[in-house]
């Protein structure tokens, strides 16, 4: 006998630190660390990742723990399960100061434009640990081919950040993405699955504007080059003077608003 199965709608959470953030760690009132039973996650772990991460690789009720879930993941889902009826599943499937070419397939980039060595694209980053998993592959063989094959019915891609310097790896982002994007979806038998980028807000302290930019501009434009892609910009709604905004409500409505515009209750359209 098999008890407490739930048929519903999955959405992946993928990314850096900002789709990482925990809900604690914003400016969330007391309302939104509400319990519901049917949303769950499931964390997808690395070795020596943090305490910050269930301890087993499981899906876990959002029942008194919320508080360590992604804010903007928890947030849309408990919206969209009150909203639908249906039983909701995020898959946090993220790593803070993660590069893109970590989450590819190691040697997809091999011989191509978009190839760079590791130190160049791993030199700004300060602790050795960053290093060790921004290797070509390493959090697409760590994490994300533990959800293959399964199904989803969307997926939320915010990063960029660990992507805007140097400028010559910002330039090529736009391709590094349009990779990513078409290798998921083939590698989960999908060619149309949704994918919601979210658009890195303005941070006006960064040393290297110029790459910033780029990033922000790729991540803008691609969604006028690729099927079932929708950006949503996050400048005007996040604060600037932090690395990691902690207003999060406002940017999760709309992401959750450009999950509707892709789907019809929770299939695509």
């Amino acid at each position: 006998l098999i008890e407490d199965i739930y048929f519903g709608d999955v959405y992946l959470l993928a990314g850096q630190s900002n789709i990482e953030l925990r809900l604690w760690q914003t400016n969330a009132g007391e309302e939104e660390y509400e319990s519901n039973p049917l949303v769950r996650a499931f964390f997808t772990k690395i070795e020596k990742e943090n305490n910050d991460y269930p301890a087993e690789e499981k899906w876990l009720k959002a029942i008194g723990c919320v508080s360590h879930w992604s804010a903007l993941g928890w947030t849309i889902a408990n919206r969209f399960q009150k909203e639908t009826g249906h039983a909701i599943g995020i898959i946090s499937c993220y790593r803070g100061a993660s590069c893109i070419q970590s989450w590819l397939p190691k040697d997809i980039l091999k011989g191509t434009e978009l190839e760079f060595a590791c130190e160049d694209i791993t030199g700004h980053l300060r602790r050795e640990e960053c290093i060790d998993f921004n290797h070509d592959g390493f959090l697409y063989e760590g994490k994300f081919k533990k959800i293959i094959p399964f199904s989803l019915n969307s997926a939320i891609w915010y990063q960029g950040e660990s992507n805007s310097r140097p400028v010559e790896l910002a330039r090529v982002y736009k391709g590094l993405l349009k990779t990513l994007i078409e290798c998921w979806r083939s590698d989960l038998k999908d060619e149309k699955l949704p994918f919601v980028l979210v658009q890195i807000h303005d941070y006006k302290y960064f040393d290297e504007q110029e790459g910033w930019s780029l990033v922000q501009k790729a991540q803008a434009e691609i969604q006028h080059e690729i099927e079932n892609v929708k950006t949503v910009n996050s400048f005007d709604v996040c604060e600037n003077e932090i690395i990691h905004p902690t207003t999060k409500l406002p940017l999760a409505m709309r992401i959750k608003a450009a999950l509707q515009d892709l789907t019809v209750w929770g299939y695509h359209k």
